[in-house]
């Protein structure tokens, strides 16, 4: 290919002859991003995101739709909200049709990254920055939802390169140009919170650049771009009344983004050391010729204002930050990171180019199995696995935990899978055991979807301990249970996928024991006679043992179980699971399971659950001790018949979309 010349800051950089064409091996990347995206594409399942912006398409009126489907009940600006109020009319909530405008929005993005990097830098760093947008698991799936993501990437983008365009002192801008410059910043803006701040980053940034003529016109197109703002600005300003977007976020560690940038890089040590090599391929080439360093500089910028305004606010108000805050100005940092100076030579770009994209795709593919994690979530995985079951076992009770019953209904009922009984957010664990002690079948499917405290599990395996499947997605996992005939073994089974369960009943003698209160033992370590507690004895015998006896696993979860018999009316039994540092003599965690403002009857029996997630909901060291007990602080009459500890592993599935998978 001839030589060309391109400007820069001022400068002409001669580029050097290419070995393959560079529209060429722009086409390479263009269509590995097609094919990452459309892979499959009609398998995609809508996940609960998407259900949740879906589902509030249904207002009668657009009013209706500002009020209650977005200042009431959502957290991001109008602009994708209304966008699916008109599309669904016109698509159904069909799941390929949904998503398909965001998807060819992120495919896009990768070509408008390539036009950034070619005006900001050079034909090299165009190509390298977009090869990493087209393979990055963090593009790719933000890509195939039907959220303000895709859009908020694309629009930024646009927003960016006519702004390039702009501030460009070579060369006056087209009517068309400015225009686009204005309705970019506008549609950024209603995209999500995050890129109305990387848009406002943008503009205040062009003041460095624009002189005479052309800054009349820029501030005509800011105030221009404010006009039509206007009308949303009662929904912005409402929403960040709001604060946040609710209390299922942690607060950000210092770690972030190291965190972020491990994820980003699929986890894969092999893609991790193509990028350390190629920061220092663009840190020489770039130091060599002194170029592109201000470009560089403002892509630092702009990703520092934006995580700082995020990790601040999450320190010092409400958590907000997370993966996704910093989707929008990410790409500038992948720039700045990337950029190569004119000294590359175009065999040192084609093998960059070549290695980020064949890395990148087997690491998607294998590190991070992305066709495997996200093509079944836990909505259609449940509708399938239920399907399954209940017809290989007519006798089968379905019980599905979620975060609302509208989103799994959605797939159950294209199974035609008959009655399930939901159990949403609201509902307390008490509920589900009334309900599990009426059931008469011998088998239950039992679910849990968007996030449920392990004692809903907990319960469904003390009811029916035997496991006969197990199958766990992204934040979902599902059980085929079943009663247990007399005299059946139900600790030692066979262990379920990766080994997930294991009973431990410990033994006197053992690392964990009961102490003894009063309470008989037997070689199994269950209770030999019932123990009785009363006003004089409030406490049940104590079950302690240091934490690294029962947490081979970086993450497991712990369930302490109890049975009783009531003599008295009982209204305030608990059983209490704890942390204790041996070395403080002090409480580092208390929970307990309670009858939940139930009560139980004489001569009912029953049994009450705790659990956690020790290692991810509750920090622990390997010398902690974890101790359970009963206690009741009325002093009323029951008996203790048996009391247990059971342990399994987090299964890393249930966070593999985020987080490493083994």
């Amino acid at each position: 290919m001839a030589e060309t010349n391109r400007k820069h800051d001022g400068i002409k950089q001669p580029q050097p002859p290419w070995l393959v064409p560079e529209n060429l091996l722009l086409g390479l990347i263009m269509l590995t991003a097609g094919v990452l995206r459309f892979y499959h594409y009609g398998k995609l399942p809508f996940m609960h995101d998407e259900f949740s912006a879906l589902f509030r398409t249904s207002y009668g009126s657009f009013s209706d739709l500002i009020k209650y489907g977005v200042i009431e009940n959502d957290s991001h600006p109008a602009g994708v909200q209304v966008f699916l109020y008109y599309w669904v009319k016109l698509v159904g909530f069909n799941e390929l049709w949904v998503k398909l405008p965001f998807t060819l929005m992120g495919v896009a993005s990768v070509w408008l990254m390539f036009a950034i990097g070619r005006c900001w830098h050079n034909v090299a760093s165009g190509l390298i920055s977009a090869s990493f947008l087209a393979v990055m698991q963090f593009f790719v799936f933000y890509s195939q939802l039907a959220r303000p993501y895709a859009a908020g990437l694309f629009f930024s983008l646009c927003l960016v390169y006519c702004w390039t365009v702009v501030i460009d002192g070579n060369k006056s801008p087209s009517k068309i140009t400015w225009l686009l410059f204005v309705l970019s910043l506008v549609l950024t803006s209603l995209m999500h919170a995050f890129a109305m701040l990387l848009a406002m980053s943008v503009y205040v940034t062009g003041f460095v650049f624009v002189r005479g003529r052309t800054l009349k016109t820029y501030l005509f197109s800011g105030g221009a771009a404010i006009v039509l703002y206007l009308p949303h600005l009662p929904v912005f300003l409402q929403q960040l009344q709001a604060g946040g977007i609710g209390d299922w976020l942690a607060p950000p560690t210092a770690g972030f983004v190291l965190q972020f940038l491990h994820y980003s890089l699929h986890f894969s040590k092999l893609f991790i050391v193509v990028a350390l090599a190629l920061v220092l391929v663009a840190f020489v080439s770039t130091w060599r010729t002194k170029k592109g360093i201000r470009f560089k500089l403002i892509g630092l910028g702009w990703f520092a204002v934006s995580f700082l305004a995020a990790y601040l606010y999450s320190i010092y108000r409400t958590p907000v930050i997370q993966f996704s805050t910093l989707y929008f100005v990410f790409p500038f940092l992948i720039l700045a990171l990337f950029s190569v100076g004119n000294t590359t030579t175009s065999r040192t770009a084609l093998i960059s180019v070549g290695a980020v994209l064949i890395i990148g795709s087997i690491s998607l593919i294998i590190n991070r199995k992305h066709y495997h994690t996200m093509y079944t979530q836990g909505f259609d995985g449940i509708a399938r696995e239920v399907a399954k079951d209940s017809k290989a076992h007519k006798d089968v009770t379905v019980i599905v935990k979620c975060a609302t019953p509208q989103m799994p209904a959605f797939y159950l009922d294209k199974q035609a899978v008959g009655m399930v009984r939901y159990f949403s957010r609201q509902d307390e664990p008490g509920k589900l055991q009334d309900c599990l002690d009426s059931i008469q079948t011998q088998y239950l499917a039992f679910a849990w979807t968007d996030y449920a405290s392990e004692e809903w599990t907990a319960m469904a395996l003390e009811s029916f301990p035997v496991i006969e499947r197990y199958e766990a997605w992204f934040n979902t996992e599902y059980f085929l249970l079943r009663k247990a005939q007399p005299g059946e073994e139900t600790g030692n089974q066979t262990l379920i996928r990766r080994e997930a369960f294991s009973r431990l009943i410990r033994q006197k003698g053992e690392a964990g024991q009961f102490t003894r209160t009063g309470l008989p033992y037997t070689p199994a370590g269950w209770c030999n006679e019932p123990v009785g507690l009363d006003s004089q004895r409030l406490y049940g015998p104590l079950f302690e043992t240091p934490v690294h006896e029962i947490k081979p696993e970086n993450e497991v979860i712990v369930c302490a179980t109890a049975s009783f018999l009531a003599i008295d009316t009982l209204s305030n039994l608990k059983l209490v699971m704890e942390l204790k540092n041996p070395a403080l003599e002090s409480i580092k965690h208390w929970q307990a399971g309670s009858l939940l403002h139930t009560t139980k009857l004489p001569g009912r029996y029953f049994t009450l659950v705790t659990a956690l997630r020790l290692g991810r909901d509750v920090k622990a060291t390997g010398d902690d001790l974890l101790r359970a007990y009963a206690w009741d602080p009325d002093g009323k009459k029951c008996l203790l018949l048996n009391q247990s500890i059971i342990t399994r592993p987090v299964n890393p599935i249930l966070f593999g979309l985020f987080e490493p998978l083994p």
